[in-house]
């Protein structure tokens, strides 16, 4: 599993492989995570390794909270995808379904009642 991250100001969606089906990390995470000062609710999913966070921004900034997650090893932001990374390769994967698609139609339009037609069945 990779790294995640989306955030806007005053929360911090991630994904971190370290709490990912290990209830206690999660918990040991979550705990650290609410002691941050300006944090006022953590919630973890130990299924999809998530982590949401809300905090005040006027008392502490996003940065500063991945800053601290990474320092304990919670994260690494480096190797974290972003929702349009995530998007792109999404975007990627239908376009190229997509022209399989329209290739075959093609190929059995113009190949049809042709020799050639059981051919396209096989490409």
């Amino acid at each position: 599993m990779s790294y995640y991250l989306h955030k806007v100001k005053g929360r911090i969606r991630l994904r971190t492989p370290i709490i990912k089906n290990n209830r206690a990390a999660a918990d040991l995470v979550k705990n650290f995570i609410m002691h941050l000062g300006g944090v006022t609710s953590v919630t973890t999913n130990i299924l999809t390794g998530s982590i949401v966070i809300n905090y005040n921004p006027a008392i502490i900034d996003a940065e500063e909270i991945i800053k601290a997650l990474e320092k304990e090893g919670y994260f690494n932001s480096h190797l974290a995808a972003n929702c349009e990374t995530v998007l792109q390769k999404h975007v990627e994967k239908i376009g190229k379904q997509a022209g399989r698609a329209i290739f075959g139609l093609v190929s059995d339009h113009v190949l049809r009642g042709t020799g050639l037609s059981f051919l396209s069945l096989i490409i």
